[in-house]
This record gives structure tokens, sequence and C-alpha cells, in this order.
């Protein structure tokens, strides 16, 4: 299915059942939203018993990955082909949706050193960004933002001491480290202990 097939307000629809919120509904058999959607853009799919729910989540996670470039695909593919080969070792450990006193991290990784990873798509803006930094530097060792790549030139000049990481475009998901980010000596330890879990410590 085309972008031209296919408008942005379902693409957005679409990407919400891969929300955090959604997938705590599956783990209690709730399926609610699912079915919502089947029953909005495509109840053909299931006018046999054949069709699972997995079946149709694979079905629009294609669909997203080929039209709608959102966090979600991008964090995926970082995640699974890139982070721990170039940024970690064995040891690492990586959280996603990483809750702080006043931002939400896309991902941070704890090994030798604390890395947190700012996602920017080409929906996103910058509007946000400055508080977002100075919340990390607070805390992290490392920052890094991963941007694409047609518009690296808006953040390579953003803040020199943080690392850059481009993606190509959605059909390649290519990540390249364009600038490895400066060693920030200055964390809060206080703060790092007090947003930690018991789990993550």
């Amino acid at each position: 299915m085309e972008l031209a097939a296919i408008n942005k307000n379902q693409l957005r629809d679409y990407a919400s059942l891969f929300s955090r919120s959604v997938a705590l509904e599956w783990f209690k058999l709730d399926f609610k939203n699912i079915n919502l959607k089947i029953l909005r853009y495509d109840s053909h799919m299931f006018s046999s018993n054949s069709t699972t729910y997995f079946d149709y989540l694979k079905y629009v996670y294609s669909i997203l990955e080929k039209n709608y470039p959102n966090e979600y695909i991008y964090k995926n593919s970082f995640l699974n082909e890139w982070i721990i080969k170039e940024l970690g070792n064995g040891n690492s450990k990586v959280f996603s949706e990483f809750k702080l006193n006043n931002a939400v991290a896309d991902l941070v990784m704890f090994n030798s050193l604390s890395k947190v990873f700012e996602i920017k798509t080409e929906l996103d803006s910058t509007k946000r960004l400055g508080n977002q930094l100075e919340t990390y530097k607070s805390i992290f060792n490392e920052i890094y933002l991963i941007v694409p790549k047609s518009k690296l030139h808006l953040y390579l000049n953003y803040d020199i001491s943080i690392g850059v990481i481009s993606y190509c475009n959605k059909n390649e998901k290519k990540f390249i480290l364009e600038r490895k980010s400066e060693l920030n000596i200055e964390v809060n330890h206080q703060i790092l202990m007090n947003i930690l879990h018991t789990s993550e410590y």
C-alpha cells in the first residue's frame, strides 16, 4: 500500500496501536483498539477465521514502516540493529521510554557510562529540545540525538557537545554516527538514583 492510497490520519491511527497504553491493554486480553482499527479500515482481512491479531499487527507495522516514519518504527530498528553493537558492550542494559523528573527519554543505555538517546523524526520540531537536553545533561554521561539525514544540518550545530546519529530514508534504515558525544562528568548522581527503579539500579 502506497502513501497515496492511505491518508495521514489513518497512518496516525494505525501508529496508535503501538503506543505503550495500547500494548498494556493486550496483556489484559483487551483488544478493543485493534478491533476498532479492523472495523474502521480492514474488515476484509477478517473475512476468514485464519487471520490472527498478530497477523494484523504485522500488516499494520509493514504499512507504517513504508509510509509513516514515526518514532516507534525507528526506535525498533535502532534497538534491534545498531545501538548495542556500535555504542554498547556485553553488559549494556537498554531501557525504552525512560521516565525522568520532567521528561521521558526515548532510550537510555547503562554500562560503564550512562547514555541517553533522543529520537527526532521528520515530523518533530526542535521546540522542546533545549529543555530536554538540559535535563539529560544533569543525569547522563553521553547524550545523542538520532535525526533524519535530511534534517542533519538543523542538529549538528545545535549543541556541539551532543553526539549526533543520522538515519537514512525509511526504507534503508541505515544509522551513521556523525559525531560522538563529549563525555559529561558533571552528572548529578543523586538525581539519577532518585529516578532509577530497583531493577534498573
